[in-house]
């Protein structure tokens, strides 16, 4: 069996030793690290609960590694998805964890649900350490070189590859946007082994790393429907990345004033975000600017 259900994956958890409710928690944080696909392999690992190069694809060998990992289920650091920044992926399991726990017979409201503090992004020996996302796109260039290595049309993935050693870090995120979107084209027009865990991991790197989404939206442009365009490609960045710049309060003196001018930023845009005759393209780029208006609320 390749794909688990969350009670599956729940019962693999009870079986490895985790208590009811870490196991809850475990069985979210498989959903949003791997979709409950016993065969997945990302920039971080493989199987269920992705950990490190090595993985342990089998399921109930990668229970019992992650009940290690995380000390029977007291540190999810080690999974992305769980820490609280950039974004909880595991959050949005809860239901279906709580779900499984209840089908097992463990009772109703179970699980853990602090996320854990983010860990420092790892960094190769010799090298200048970026932000997680960084390490992440360019180990998932290197494995597309790898499924696609004799065959056609990764010419542009090999030369993305090559230069990721010269960007800059103010560069990283549009050529980091870039490289997402070769590797997506790539699997998709030349499906095969490989290319759907590849279009996953892309897909799982823009959920966890906002700047790349702000970056795609300035390079793609802004909706024409969307309201106050310059506004919001100052929210983005466009103009520094600064929170007083981007919230256009360069003199904000204090760390409340800043808080108070993004909580005004995140009204207007969660606003257009939920109207819908501002169409979908404006809702979709609202909502985004909403987000980062989140982030810089929580920094402040």
């Amino acid at each position: 069996m390749a794909q688990f259900a969350a009670e599956q994956i729940y019962a693999l958890a009870r079986q490895a030793g985790f208590t009811p409710d870490a196991a809850a928690t475990m069985t979210a944080v498989a959903l949003a690290e791997s979709g409950g696909d016993s065969r997945f392999e990302g920039p971080y690992g493989r199987g269920l609960w992705p950990i490190g190069e090595a993985g342990f694809p089998e399921p109930a060998a990668a229970a019992r590694a992650a009940f290690e990992a995380s000390g029977g289920g007291a540190d999810l650091s080690r999974w992305r998805s769980a820490r609280a920044e950039p974004v909880a992926r595991f959050l949005r399991h809860r239901a279906a964890a709580q779900a499984a726990a209840l089908a097992y017979g463990d009772g109703e409201n179970r699980g853990n649900w602090t996320p854990a503090a983010t860990a420092p992004a790892p960094a190769e020996p010799g090298s200048v350490a970026g932000p997680e996302w960084w390490t992440a796109v360019t180990l998932l260039l290197e494995r597309a070189g790898q499924v696609y290595r004799d065959r056609p049309g990764a010419e542009r993935i090999r030369e993305l590859a090559a230069a990721c050693g010269d960007i800059a870090a103010e560069g990283r995120a549009p050529w980091a946007s870039e490289a997402l979107l070769a590797v997506d084209d790539l699997a998709w027009r030349d499906p095969g082994p490989g290319s759907a865990e590849l279009r996953r991991a892309a897909e799982r790197i823009r959920c966890d790393a906002h700047e790349l989404a702000e970056a795609a939206l300035l390079a793609a442009g802004l909706p024409p429907a969307l309201p106050d365009p310059a506004r919001c490609r100052r929210l983005l960045g466009q103009d520094g990345t600064s929170a007083p710049v981007r919230l256009g309060r360069p003199g904000a003196g204090s760390d409340t004033a800043v808080r108070d001018a993004a909580v005004v930023e995140h009204a207007h845009w969660s606003r257009i975000a939920d109207d819908v005759l501002a169409g979908p393209a404006a809702n979709r780029a609202a909502a985004v600017a909403a987000r980062t208006c989140e982030l810089l609320m929580a920094s402040g």
